[in-house]
Formats: C-alpha cells, sequence, structure tokens
C-alpha cells in the first residue's frame, strides 16, 4: 500500500511553453529582461537562462540589462560619457 504525505504541497500548473519564434521576436523587440518576462508571462531568470541557451545554439540574440535603468540614471551615464570626451580631445590638444 502506497502512503501519501500529509504535507505535501500540491504541483503548481505549468504555464504553456512560448514557441522559439515567438521567444526571439520578443527579445529582439524588448529593451529589458523585464519586459520580455511580463511579455511572455514567464520569469525573468527564465527568459535569461533560455536566451543564454540559444546563443550557445548559435543564435545571435542581442544582449540586454537585467534591471531597467531609470531616467536619472541614464542622463548620469550620458554626463559620464561626454565628459570623458571632453577629456579626449583636451588631452589631445596638449599632446
Amino acid at each position: 500500500m502506497t502512503e501519501t504525505k500529509p504535507n505535501k504541497k500540491p504541483r503548481k500548473e505549468r504555464k504553456p511553453s512560448v514557441d522559439s519564434l515567438s521567444f526571439i521576436r520578443a527579445w529582439q523587440e524588448s529593451k529589458t529582461l523585464k519586459e520580455v518576462a511580463l511579455r511572455l508571462d514567464m520569469r525573468p531568470s527564465s527568459a535569461s537562462q533560455r536566451a543564454t541557451n540559444m546563443r550557445r545554439d548559435g543564435i545571435p540574440l542581442h544582449l540586454m540589462p537585467r534591471h531597467e535603468l531609470t531616467v536619472e540614471l541614464e542622463s548620469l551615464i550620458e554626463l559620464a560619457r561626454s565628459l570623458a570626451a571632453e577629456q579626449k580631445t583636451l588631452e589631445k590638444k596638449k599632446g
């Protein structure tokens, strides 16, 4: 006779898998990992791993940040780039 464990949790129902063409299209059209996950109703970690596996198989999916950059952070990045460019220009004039 088989015994069932009283504290065993019921299994969660699996979501239908996303076909490769839909995944590639969503990945290439999205700006962040979070956006891909929301579009495809999957966990960000699952989407990231699937993209990694596809790249390993030779599919050239673009790299993207795991988190959205805030407007403030984007402004700081642009400022740092412009200051670095100015510094290079000054160094060329001196040199």
